[in-house]
């Protein structure tokens, strides 16, 4: 099913570098977005829910990506020491175990999430190679 929403286009330019168009694949979720530098945003979507998720994850795009800025992120990638999550379509940072609210010694990454999870998260550092380091405790 396609969906059809609107995004600012100063947002839609600035993660398009120029092009007129382009295809984000978030295949965690079945979704296939497409962006236009109108600000026109078309979304391929498996169901209307699904639909929903990946609109409010739109939302990501008008917000800084800095120090203490809050996301829904979708997990990407699940390993022993943290998880991957996408706060924008470019975009993706570390969520390490320590900083999954409620982690306890002993807890395993998939106690609290699994790929294609929407999670609330904080960015907490940018080093200076530019990667992202997020946490889950939103209330620290």
């Amino acid at each position: 099913m396609f969906l059809k929403t609107r995004i600012p286009p100063e947002i839609a330019r600035k993660f398009l570098n120029f092009r007129k168009q382009g295809q984000f694949v978030l295949p965690q979720l079945g979704t296939t977005i497409y962006l236009k530098q109108s600000g026109v945003v078309r979304l391929s979507v498996p169901n209307h829910g699904v639909g929903e998720i990946v609109e409010s994850f739109l939302q990501n795009l008008s917000q800084p990506v800095e120090v203490g800025s809050q996301f829904q992120g979708i997990i990407t990638r699940v390993l022993p020491f943290g998880a991957f999550a996408m706060i924008t379509p470019t975009q993706e940072g570390l969520l390490h175990i320590s900083e999954f609210a409620g982690c306890k010694p002993g807890d395993e990454v998939s106690d609290f999430v699994k790929v294609g999870d929407i999670v609330p998260v904080r960015i907490i550092e940018i080093d200076r190679m530019g990667r992202i380091n997020l946490s889950g405790k939103l209330d620290e």
